[in-house]
This record gives structure tokens, C-alpha cells and sequence, in this order.
């Protein structure tokens, strides 16, 4: 069906694509952007749509766990940026999105380089502020999974601070890094200060995804495991339910 609404249109294509990766229907995502690719891919003029097509079919295939596919894909997509030099807001997304391949993978070293390159990039076009956040968040997960919690707090803290300037406080981004920061909190004992950030969290992606969607379930299960460590055992297993119960619609394993 949406198919017939994007006859060879590759941008009705990619928004489409966007609509439902933002839903959390990430197969159907992905066959919107690889029907835009098709569309692009080897026309002169159209490097750019190439490269946004590239960029968004790889993340959404992260998103999949289809990760070697993933890795191909944002490759080509920074390469034809490096050699077109054409929008700066796309080279970022294809490099964390590499990064977060890797640090998948467990070669934490080559995730931080990609990273610190996004970075980069990122920082020399202010005007893309949340790549810059994305940047920092990414960042912080592979400091968090290499031991450098100094490191990754800040970068979170970098981040948020980032996201609440440019897209406010109340935005999905700045509850899913709300949500880091307090796992990493957690991780540590540190439960007086994870506590808030959860509390945060939970109404700002509930808001903006809705009550039962799968972005909610890290933050779900995460303050359901603080709750349980500070003895607080029914409150915990209302929000373990809720998690179980968005595993179960979306035919996934419940705890």
C-alpha cells in the first residue's frame, strides 16, 4: 500500500521509511529504503539521495541485527559523502552507525575511532546539533563498555545537555539518554541519582512513541531492576510486566 503512494519518488520513499522506523516496524522500514536506493543508486546528480538511502537502510539493519549487511551499506554511504563532500548532517549518522556495529561486535577500539570521527564532523557543523548529541551518546556507550565510566558520564552528560538545548527536554532523544546515563548510574550503585533520570525518562518516551512501544523497555527494565535492588519488589514487577508484555506483541522471549 505504501508502495503505490511513492511512485518513483525516492523522498516519499525515505519519509516513509522514516514514519515506520520510527514505529518500530523495521522490516517494513526497510524495504522503503531500499526501494528510494533503487531508485538512485548510480544516477549522476543523485549522490545524495544515494548517500541518505544508504545511510538510513544501514541503521534500520542494525536495528534488525543484521549487522555485516549493516556495516556494507553505511561504508558505501560515507564514501560517497568523503567523495562528494555533500551534506555534512549524513556522514555522522553513517559513522555511529558503524560504531555501534563494532562495539556489537566487541572491537570497542574501532567503534571509539569511528565515533571520535562523527564527532568531529559533527562539531565543525553546529547547526546539526543532534548529530553532535549522537555523537557524544555513542561515545559514552562504547567509554561505558570499555570501563571508563568517568569518560562515559560525561559524554552522557555532554549529550543530554546538548539535546535539551536544541530539541527540549521533553523530546524522544533526550529520554533515551535519560535512560543511558541512569543504566550507567545503576550499573554502579549510584540508584539516588539513577532514580530521577528514570522517573524522567519513562513519561517523555511514553509520550513519544507510546505506552507500549519497544523503546520503552530498556528504561522499563532498567528501573524494574533498581526497584528490585532497593527492596522494592511490587513496584519493580508492575513495570517487569509492562516490558513482558511489549516482548510478547512483538513475538519476543518475556523473562
Amino acid at each position: 500500500m505504501e508502495e503505490r503512494r511513492c511512485p518513483a519518488d525516492p523522498i516519499c520513499y525515505l519519509l516513509v521509511g522514516a514514519k515506520l522506523n520510527d514505529g518500530g516496524s523495521y522490516a517494513e522500514a526497510e524495504k522503503m529504503y531500499l526501494a528510494a536506493l533503487q531508485l538512485v543508486e548510480g544516477t549522476l546528480g543523485k549522490e545524495h539521495l544515494t548517500a541518505a538511502s544508504l545511510t538510513q537502510l544501514g541503521n534500520v539493519r542494525i536495528a534488525l541485527g543484521k549487522h555485516e549487511e549493516a556495516k556494507a551499506v553505511l561504508l558505501k554511504a560515507f564514501e560517497i559523502w568523503a567523495g562528494t563532500r555533500g551534506d555534512p548532517f549524513l556522514a555522522p549518522r553513517a559513522l555511529n552507525g558503524l560504531a555501534l556495529i563494532y562495539l556489537a561486535q566487541g572491537s570497542a577500539e574501532h567503534a571509539e575511532t569511528f565515533a571520535q570521527q562523527a564527532l568531529e564532523i559533527a562539531e565543525k557543523h553546529p547547526r546539526y546539533a543532534t548529530n553532535i548529541a549522537d555523537s557524544l551518546t555513542t561515545l559514552a556507550r562504547i567509554y561505558q563498555y570499555q570501563g571508563k565510566l568517568v569518560d562515559a558520564e560525561t559524554s552522557y552528560n555532554r549529550s543530554l545537555a546538548k539535546l535539551e538545548e536544541s530539541v527540549g527536554p521533553k523530546h524522544a532523544d533526550t529520554g533515551l539518554t535519560l535512560t543511558g546515563l541512569a543504566l550507567l548510574y545503576s550499573g554502579h550503585r549510584r540508584y539516588s541519582e539513577a532514580e530521577p533520570l528514570f522517573q524522567r525518562a519513562l513519561p517523555i518516551l511514553e509520550s513519544a512513541f507510546g505506552p507500549k512501544h519497544q523503546n520503552l523497555v530498556s528504561t522499563l527494565d532498567g528501573y524494574a531492576a533498581l526497584l528490585r535492588k532497593t527492596r522494592r519488589e511490587a513496584e519493580a514487577a508492575v513495570l517487569e510486566a509492562r516490558g513482558n508484555e511489549i516482548r510478547a506483541m512483538r513475538g519476543e522471549k518475556v523473562r
